[in-house]
């Protein structure tokens, strides 16, 4: 098995074993409290929380460049799938305090799915005109290679003819 596929396979796993673990760390409800670092890391909810964040959209994120992105030599803004589907886990999963920040996902979902289908409709588009072009090309390149033979041929009949 190649690199980039042994990481794939390797971030796939940590990816859902990071949400797994998120999802049972996440509390139903987040108490209200004054917003400092201090109160937040006190209350264990809100800690947990936080971490489950920073697992979500740092530490994945992170974790897909290195594996993915520069392992597997892949475009850089593929990191926004990963973060995507952060975003989604978090709206389903955060407590509703929290939960309707990410509500914009649901609206973005169907306008991306149109572009990514036009994108994939134009690189098939694409590679099935290269495959003709290069098919056509190499039945041209073979039928002039045949008219040349055939042509040769002939100019040596013509020439046996002229001397004899």
């Amino acid at each position: 098995m190649r690199k980039p596929v042994k990481y794939r396979i390797a971030f796939l796993i940590v990816a859902a074993v990071c949400f797994y673990v998120g999802t049972l760390f996440l509390p139903a409800t987040l108490p209200e409290i004054t917003f400092s670092l201090k109160s937040i890391w006190a209350n264990t909810q809100w800690r947990n929380t936080l971490l489950v964040t920073l697992a979500y959209f740092v530490f994945l994120p992170v974790l897909y460049y290195f594996w993915i992105i520069q392992i597997g030599k892949q475009a850089l803004w593929k990191l926004l799938l990963i973060i995507s589907l952060s975003s989604l886990v978090a709206r389903y999963n955060y407590p509703e305090q929290l939960a309707y920040y990410f509500e914009f996902i649901t609206y973005l979902k169907y306008p991306i799915i149109a572009v990514l289908m036009v994108i994939e409709i134009l690189l098939l588009v694409t590679i099935v005109k290269a495959l003709w072009g290069l098919e056509s090309s190499l039945a041209t390149r073979e039928f002039t290679c045949w008219n040349n033979t055939k042509a040769i041929m002939f100019m040596k009949k013509a020439q046996k003819k002229q001397r004899s």
